[in-house]
């Protein structure tokens, strides 16, 4: 799996290279980590009793899209986190307005 997840995020960097080694190296450990944590996952959902081509098959694609979904997270957390921050200690901890 941690394979194919890396040969999945290999081939993202070739159609849409980042601009840094470093971001280069990153793809391919995400896409890699992506595809071991997140694949076993994927296939007992919606595959289980599939066979290791199918395996290999969505820890490829996972690895491919992994680091994209990292991408979109990342951006989105830092454009609502403070606000999805705040939501979240009002809902656990309760609201100021709430306790006045």
């Amino acid at each position: 799996m941690l394979m194919a997840g890396a040969f999945g995020s290999t081939s993202l960097i070739v159609f849409r290279p980042p601009p840094t080694l470093k971001q280069k190296a990153a793809h391919i450990v995400v896409g890699a980590a992506m595809a071991l944590y997140v694949a076993p996952l994927v296939i007992e959902q919606w595959f289980a009793g599939s066979g290791i081509e199918m395996r290999r098959g969505a820890a490829f694609v996972i690895g491919l899209l992994g680091p994209l979904v990292a991408q979109i997270v990342i951006r989105a957390i830092e454009r609502r986190g403070d606000g999805l921050a705040d939501r979240l200690v009002d809902r656990v901890a309760g609201s100021e307005d709430k306790k006045s």
